[in-house]
């Protein structure tokens, strides 16, 4: 089977309220206009509450993006952890000053020099993309040993909630693991060439993998809960398994 892929419309929307009815009179106006009203096969749409509402008014067969619902598995499962977001928010003020600081910024290159580290920039994240973050622990945990060398040279005052405890570096370990697992799998659902029916050996492979990752407060459990209340029926999901609907996720 070949893959075609066809834009059909970019406009704008006539109406100022994006309702779910406007919504779908714009949908079937569209697919009027091109021939299509009779031969949609399946939507792919967001999680936004009016777009779901449109599918349900229009009654569109339509299933979630894969890869815009795994950012919420990981936020709702994850990073909304009050132990992961003090434990993020800790780090986000290390690297903050190492970023705001050129002093703190020589010693950190010196020390990666010192104990033969990467010599590259600790990375600050942007706490609404969920990947960011991952990158910025990912590269605290490399650079840690460079950064334990910096730190007692930093001012009393200046220490003060910027500092992990060794439990703590110890914790970010399987944090990063849990979120490493993410970002593998939404690069392969963010693919042209990816189709619903990969959805359910994706999903079966990131619960393997997420049974194998050490907890900290609890935010495995969390994770598995968000997974599962968003795909746990997936193997029930005719369009998942269905070889004539192979569209893509």
């Amino acid at each position: 089977m070949k893959q075609i892929h066809i834009c059909l419309d970019v406009v704008p929307f006539p109406c100022e309220s994006h309702t779910a009815t406007n919504l779908v009179n714009f949908m079937n106006e569209s697919l009027e206009r091109w021939g299509l009203l009779e031969k949609l096969n399946v939507v792919i749409r967001n999680n936004a509450r009016n777009i779901v509402s449109a599918m349900e008014v229009g009654k569109f067969t339509n299933i979630p993006c894969f890869a815009h619902t795994l950012q919420l598995v990981v936020k709702d499962g994850c990073l909304d952890n009050e132990c992961i977001s003090l434990l993020t928010a800790t780090c986000r003020r290390i690297v903050g000053y190492f970023n705001h600081s050129v002093k703190s910024y020589k010693l950190l290159k010196l020390s990666q020099e010192t104990l033969g580290l990467p010599k590259y920039s600790i990375i600050q994240d942007e706490p609404t993309r969920w990947n960011g973050t991952f990158y910025m622990l990912n590269r605290l945990i490399e650079q840690k040993d460079a950064i334990l060398l910096v730190t007692p040279r930093f001012p009393s005052a200046t220490r003060q909630n910027k500092e992990l405890s060794n439990g703590e570096w110890d914790s970010v370990v399987p944090l990063v693991a849990a979120l490493k697992v993410f970002e593998e799998v939404t690069l392969t659902a963010s693919s042209s060439k990816v189709t619903t029916s990969e959805v359910i050996p994706i999903i079966n492979a990131v619960n393997m993998s997420t049974d194998r990752i050490k907890d900290y407060g609890n935010f495995k459990e969390s994770l598995c809960q968000s997974l599962h209340r968003r795909y746990g029926d997936c193997e029930n999901e005719p369009i998942c398994f269905c070889n004539n609907t192979r569209s893509q996720i």
